[in-house]
């Protein structure tokens, strides 16, 4: 076996407290050390006013990862895309947008075992989205309100070593 210095990784992430609930899903290749991947996150919750809030964003992640009998990777993400829906529960007007801004930062362990790779790692968010806007039959209506989410999350995941 000639090692080709390429992993390729997935990872999820899933929590929910109340009506709060959070996911992301990475994908990874590493060449060398060097790595480049993608992170979708999804964040829905309700206010205490039942007005409904879904948050959607992508984010292009770059790390460096360490090896030994073990592996250590550090990264960050930068946020290039999503969108966000706010439902109020009052009117059932819906304001949405598309100017989304923020990173990400994560580090995983992994340990290998032939080829195949168990992966455990923490990822924290930092995310704005701005620039609500609602279209209704009669006018456009829009708020300079921003929504920012952070937060940190247990991630897992799977690796393969060619």
């Amino acid at each position: 076996y000639v090692p080709y210095h390429i992993r390729v990784r997935g990872l999820i992430g899933s929590s929910s407290s109340g009506s709060t609930s959070v996911s992301n899903i990475s994908f990874y290749g590493i060449f060398k050390n060097f790595g480049l991947g993608l992170n979708q996150m999804s964040y829905k919750t309700k206010s205490s006013s039942n007005n409904k809030f879904e948050m959607k964003n992508s984010s292009l992640d770059f790390s460096y990862t360490y090896e030994q009998d073990w592996t250590a990777t550090a990264g960050i993400g930068f946020v290039n895309g999503g969108s966000g829906d706010i439902t109020l529960d009052s009117s059932g007007l819906k304001y949405d947008t598309t100017d989304v801004s923020g990173f990400g930062l994560f580090g995983i362990f992994g340990m290998e075992w032939d080829r195949i790779e168990g992966l455990v790692g923490l990822r924290y968010d930092n995310v704005r989205y701005s620039g609500f806007s609602s279209k209704n039959s009669l006018q456009v209506d829009s708020s300079n309100e921003s929504y920012p989410i952070s937060g940190i999350q247990l991630i897992f995941g799977v690796g393969y070593s060619f």
